[in-house]
């Protein structure tokens, strides 16, 4: 997230890549940008209705848009039968 609250890829890790995450009581996470606020206030990581994403000034903590599910890491173990080999995908 830039400076302006916009969310955009990046090939290479910088400043703009650093959030805050934070477990809400219910249970969700949040992500606020590390290094810009808006008038003194954190700008979070948002989906609107459609999937795209929100701008940072736009959001709030208990904004449901700015609400994620957290996905345990799950490892699916994979045998093939050809060369004898075992192969591990994480999900």
């Amino acid at each position: 997230m830039n400076k302006k609250g916009k969310l955009y890829g990046s090939k290479e890790f910088n400043n703009d890549c650093k959030l805050k995450e934070r477990i809400e009581e219910n249970g969700y996470n949040t992500y606020a940008s590390f290094n810009w606020q808006h008038n003194g206030r954190q700008m979070y990581v948002a989906l609107n209705g459609k999937g795209a994403p929100r701008r940072g000034q736009k959001t709030r903590r208990k904004n449901t848009s700015a609400h994620f599910l957290p996905m345990p890491k799950l490892y699916l173990h994979l045998t093939e039968s050809f060369n004898g080999r075992s192969d591990k995908i994480a999900l």
